[in-house]
């Protein structure tokens, strides 16, 4: 039961949830709506810029483990090819940790991470079917994702989460802005 909100800069901001037409937004207005283990996906498109956030319930709402925390999501145009990053950890025991992955369908053979494929990881985005996700549990520590055949347009977004019984951390792993 995490929730995603989406935050419209400009007004008259179209929001699109796999082609569905959820809301019209005005400036600085936000739409809410819950993610569910039954429907963990989802294309989110906008008529005008917007901030996607991905706000991670925690235990008292949603009966998994965890503090609350948030992240944003980068728009999938804002690729990069690698990115060494670390997990986090108090110490605390019980700790799990996961990268959650976004890129072209055509790009998953390239995936890597730590110099091994993981391209078996991915799904397809049921409603982008020219796009795949991939959501892995990783051990605590430092690791390497990289697209290794860099070619126009190919690359990934990403953002790291974990939590342990009531401790929680997500952020996203970096993204790359290509003038137009």
């Amino acid at each position: 039961k995490d929730k995603v909100k989406v935050t419209a800069l400009n007004n008259n901001c179209q929001v699109w949830k796999d082609s569905v037409l959820l809301t019209t937004l005005n400036a600085r207005q936000t739409y809410e709506f819950e993610i569910t283990n039954t429907n963990p996906v989802s294309y989110l498109k906008t008529s005008e810029p917007a901030s996607v956030f991905l706000y991670f319930t925690g235990s008292r709402y949603g009966g998994e483990n965890g503090d609350p925390s948030m992240v944003i999501i980068n728009p999938i145009h804002q690729k990069m090819n690698d990115v060494t990053f670390t997990t986090f950890s108090t110490g605390t025991a019980g700790y799990q940790h996961f990268v959650n992955i976004v890129t072209k369908t055509t790009n998953v053979p390239n995936m890597t991470l730590d110099g091994s494929s993981i391209s078996s990881n991915f799904i397809l985005v049921p409603s982008r079917h020219e796009l795949s996700y991939a959501r892995i549990e990783i051990n605590h520590g430092v690791h390497t994702l990289s697209n290794t055949q860099y070619s126009e347009g190919s690359g990934f977004i990403a953002h790291i989460y974990g939590s342990a019984p009531w401790e929680s951390y997500s952020y996203s792993i970096g993204s790359m802005v290509v003038a137009e």
